[in-house]
């Protein structure tokens, strides 16, 4: 997500993703995302994980965060 201050911005880290972009015909097993996750274990390639509010407001669904 952009910052509106152009010196915070450029101070910013880009995650690039690499892997394979799961088939949306067939998705994987698992977490949909554990084809291009680096934390992906073999517990996200075999269950995917629920949906969980982590802070107010904030929902994830990874069994590494």
């Amino acid at each position: 997500m952009p910052v509106p201050d152009p010196r915070t911005q450029r101070q910013r880290k880009r995650i690039v993703y690499g892997g394979e972009i799961p088939d949306l015909v067939n998705p994987p097993s698992g977490c949909r995302f554990s084809t291009r996750c680096p934390l992906a274990t073999a517990q996200c390639r075999e269950m995917a994980p629920k949906l969980s509010e982590r802070t107010p407001g904030h929902l994830v669904a990874c069994w590494n965060r």
